[in-house]
């Protein structure tokens, strides 16, 4: 078999886990700080058998900058993290895999605070909310046991509070993925 040649993977019960990395976009929903530039998650998709989908779960957490309206004098940091569970349709085109995923999100964003003088972390405040979530994207198998792919993942959640302001969890965010099968 040439690494090309993919006609020996329609085995049922297949699986694959990603390790993807990526920027969520500042333009969305949970955009309190400056900059939420680290976006890390594990994706796994599981084949199901006598069913034209897979079931796919996902965890994403992102951490950036103090959002300007925290008026909290030891404010840190912000994080975000998702757990999203759903199905996921592969297509096919040559060599690529493009794929389209749905489902529900258990969305949460929070606010940490450092005070120097003790190296002590803490909550300034965290809120979570049940969400939706979708994705489009490709994978590309390196080999028949490693494949390099692209996210562009969507998430939306109810309005929260969370230092007196109003934020809607969730967002885009474009991953790159590095993955293995089985």
């Amino acid at each position: 078999m040439t690494p090309g040649d993919l006609t020996d993977l329609g085995t049922p019960g297949r699986k694959h886990i990603s390790y993807a990395a990526g920027w969520k976009l500042k333009e969305d929903a949970w955009s309190p700080g400056e900059n939420e530039s680290v976006f890390l998650g594990v994706d796994f998709d599981r084949e199901l058998q006598s069913f034209p989908a897979w079931l796919v779960a996902k965890i994403l957490v992102g951490t950036g900058d103090v959002p300007e309206f925290v008026t909290a004098p030891d404010a840190d940091s912000t994080g975000t993290a998702e757990l999203c569970v759903g199905l996921r349709k592969y297509g096919s085109l040559g060599r690529t895999e493009p794929f389209a995923s749905a489902g529900v999100a258990w969305l949460t964003g929070g606010i940490t605070g450092y005070k120097e003088e003790t190296a002590d972390a803490f909550s300034i405040g965290e809120e979570s909310t049940l969400g939706v979530w979708a994705d489009v994207g490709i994978q590309v198998p390196v080999t028949r046991s490693f494949t390099l792919g692209f996210i562009a993942h969507h998430s939306v959640g109810s309005e929260v509070q969370i230092e007196g302001s109003g934020l809607e969890l969730g967002g885009t965010s474009l991953l790159f993925t590095l993955g293995v099968r089985r």
